[in-house]
């Protein structure tokens, strides 16, 4: 059920979206034609605002530093809740936007809660929910929202109370401490051509350019020994699996 819950979320903000644009369009024609314009249900945007945070805040996100696949529950909450602050910031006062920030703790629970794990401000046991990079990326684009919704003034509160906290005791670097290697470097290493076989590695790199095929791949276990022999004067592991294992772990970690 999970592979599919991010469809439901997308579904629901989509939903919302259609709604609020046909009674834009409603109330324009309404206004244009001075009639009156009845809605048989009227959202309400600051409801669906509180109720999409205190999900949020409430779940337990599932991920760890290790995950391959994000949580889609998660995504989905912090999608909701960027979808509705939007709408609600559009329509609301500036007083009513802070108040909300301030009384669901909305500017603590990203930073502290989602994002980043401070011992004496992280209230969770299992550190920062958000681990996985698709994750953090959507809650980093909360984050931003939330503070782009503040005043000078209520910005250097949230500096002042959160980020400083996290770079006050990091040590000043007092040189510059980057020594470049000599050798060219890229982003990406390659496979040696060993004769005629270049199809066959651009096929092996397209398979490594997968993350999921790639760390699954890595993760994989046969359960079988390894079958040492002789080629060319050295012992080598005659496995398929763990020879490809070993490439793509190469390709990972070269510098080259």
């Amino acid at each position: 059920m999970f592979q599919y819950c991010g469809e439901f979320f997308s579904l629901f903000s989509a939903l919302v979206t259609q709604y609020r644009e046909e009674c834009e369009e409603k109330f324009k024609a309404a206004e244009a034609a001075k009639t009156e314009v009845k809605l048989p249900t009227v959202l309400n945007i600051k409801e669906l605002l509180l109720e999409s945070i205190e999900r949020m805040k409430a779940y337990q996100c599932v991920e760890k530093q290790s995950s391959i696949f994000e949580d889609k529950v998660m995504v989905g909450y912090l999608t909701l809740v960027r979808e509705f602050f939007m709408i609600f910031v559009e329509d609301s006062e500036y007083e009513e936007t802070i108040e909300l920030i301030n009384s669901t703790d909305l500017a603590h629970e990203l930073f502290f809660e989602n994002l980043y794990y401070v011992p004496g401000k992280t209230r969770s046991l299992t550190q920062n929910k958000c681990k996985h990079k698709n994750t953090r990326t959507i809650a980093y684009k909360l984050m931003y929202r939330t503070i782009k919704a503040m005043k000078p003034k209520e910005v250097c509160v949230f500096l002042e109370g959160s980020l400083w906290p996290m770079i006050k005791d990091l040590d000043r670097p007092t040189k510059w401490r980057h020594q470049p290697s000599d050798k060219t470097r890229t982003v990406f290493a390659g496979i040696n051509n060993l004769g005629c076989i270049c199809y066959m590695i651009s096929m092996l790199q397209q398979f490594y350019m997968i993350p999921q095929f790639r760390y699954l791949l890595l993760q994989a276990e046969d359960n079988k020994p390894v079958e040492l022999k002789e080629y060319k004067g050295r012992q080598v592991d005659d496995n398929l699996l763990h020879q490809l294992q070993k490439m793509f772990g190469f390709l990972e970690k070269t510098e080259r």
